[in-house]
């Protein structure tokens, strides 16, 4: 079990339900599948989303673990409907946000936290994966990265980042910053110190703890997958 914010958490990605399609509610049975019966991710997962990196769509798990299935994986692993794997030497720290931003008409994976390297080099809080490579956001934040979201305030799509951190790119940006691709900005003023760091599942939802959810589709079977730290169940 981890402590996180005075919450108590249970360990690693939860479990899986089947939702079944009218016309297929025979195959798919609704059942709960704790990690995916091929093994567990031995800490907390903070965050969870469905993304292609070329080789076909997979779901991409963040957290503060170091193995998912028995696969030696740091901080984000890929669970391709078989088996678990690695981002290269994934991120040395704990990851608890991930966000997709097209840039150049290809998707491209986010992931924030804390941490202080990305396969191997220096990476503050916050990294770029390309499929193949992970890749600093220049300097990063001097803080903990809680929350990403991708947004277009009608200048372009761009990612957001919130979190524990007064400064993104060596510029002042209190617990909100904006990363357009190329360089860090402020977002106004920011936000004031607020009861707790900027969190996207439990500020967002109030929820006991932090849930989040992602929805993939097998064949005629949607799946409804939930990870995260919790106290109590969601009612």
């Amino acid at each position: 079990m981890s402590m996180r914010h005075g919450t108590l958490g249970i360990l690693g990605l939860v479990a899986m339900v089947g939702l079944s399609a009218p016309r297929a509610a025979a195959q798919c049975e609704p059942t709960w599948q704790e990690g995916f019966a091929f093994g567990d991710v031995a800490s907390t997962v903070y965050d969870q989303l469905v993304f292609d990196d070329g080789n076909g769509p997979a779901l991409y798990i963040a957290g503060g673990f170091a193995s998912a299935g028995g696969t030696s994986a740091r901080g984000v692993a890929r669970w391709n409907g078989k088996a678990w794997s690695a981002l290269g030497g994934g991120v040395q720290g704990r990851v608890e946000a991930l966000a997709v931003v097209e840039e150049g008409g290809l998707p491209i994976l986010y992931a924030g936290g804390a941490f202080s390297m990305a396969d191997g080099n220096p990476a503050a809080n916050i990294a770029r994966w390309d499929g193949t490579t992970w890749t600093a956001l220049g300097v990063g934040t001097n803080g903990t990265v809680n929350a990403l979201a991708t947004w277009d305030d009608g200048t372009g799509p761009a990612l957001y980042a919130g979190g524990e951190f007064t400064q993104a790119g060596g510029i002042p940006a209190n617990r909100l910053a904006r990363w357009d691709g190329f360089s860090w900005s402020a977002v106004s003023t920011g936000m004031d110190a607020i009861p707790g760091p900027v969190s996207g599942a439990a500020q967002l939802q109030g929820l006991p703890g932090a849930t989040v959810d992602v929805t993939v589709r097998q064949g005629d079977c949607q799946h409804v997958l939930s990870g995260g730290y919790h106290y109590r169940a969601r009612r």
